[in-house]
């Protein structure tokens, strides 16, 4: 039928356009950086996912620390981003078989972990960067607290003890749209019309 052959042809494409994807995405961690992290940060969001992916490879995840809090925000999660990629690149209305081995392909060429990684550490970076806007407003502090849904006055009710109530809903908002605008979650309105 129509879509088993529609099916079967997204998926050529898929293999055909994306087994070397991950080297168009090692610019990622500068992400970070434009949103207000430091050439540090990305560096550390690099290192991060060449680890990732060589875990990846091993169908292992990171659980450390960051990865923890991460997942905890709905940041980060070993097959969220499989499931992203393979809806991003193929669809919902392709068949199973086909929507499989769609999936393969982003743990075969590295990108589920590498995006993955790069979640993880705009998550790490976000904290902190919200976290020093609010304990020591700076000149752009306000626009940069704006940007994310805060505002500097908002550090008595965000902070605990210095450090950045993770579990308030405003601050898992924060966190979100600050690492939604370092690293992008691709969805199926970005992928291009013809791959």
């Amino acid at each position: 039928d129509a879509r088993t052959m529609i099916s079967a042809v997204m998926t050529y494409q898929s293999y055909r356009l994306l087994p070397l994807s991950l080297f168009t995405s090692l610019i990622d961690p500068l992400g970070i950086v434009t949103r207000g992290g430091s050439m540090k940060d990305a560096w550390d969001g690099f290192v991060r996912g060449v680890r990732e992916v060589k875990l990846g490879f091993q169908n292992k995840y990171s659980d450390d620390e960051a990865a923890q809090m991460a997942e905890a925000l709905g940041l980060a999660d070993a097959h969220a981003h499989l499931d992203t990629m393979g809806q991003m690149y193929g669809s919902m209305f392709m068949t199973k078989k086909m929507s499989k081995l769609n999936n393969a392909l982003f743990k075969w060429n590295g990108m589920e972990a590498w995006n993955r990684a790069m979640r993880i550490q705009a998550a790490v970076v976000a904290k902190r960067v919200i976290t020093d806007n609010l304990k020591n407003p700076g000149k752009h502090s306000e626009r940069h607290l704006k940007e994310v849904g805060l505002t500097t006055e908002d550090a008595a009710t965000l902070l605990k003890d210095g450090e950045l109530d993770i579990n308030n809903p405003r601050v898992k908002e924060a966190l979100m749209r600050w690492s939604n605008g370092a690293i992008l979650r691709p969805n199926a309105m970005q992928r291009p019309v013809a791959a």
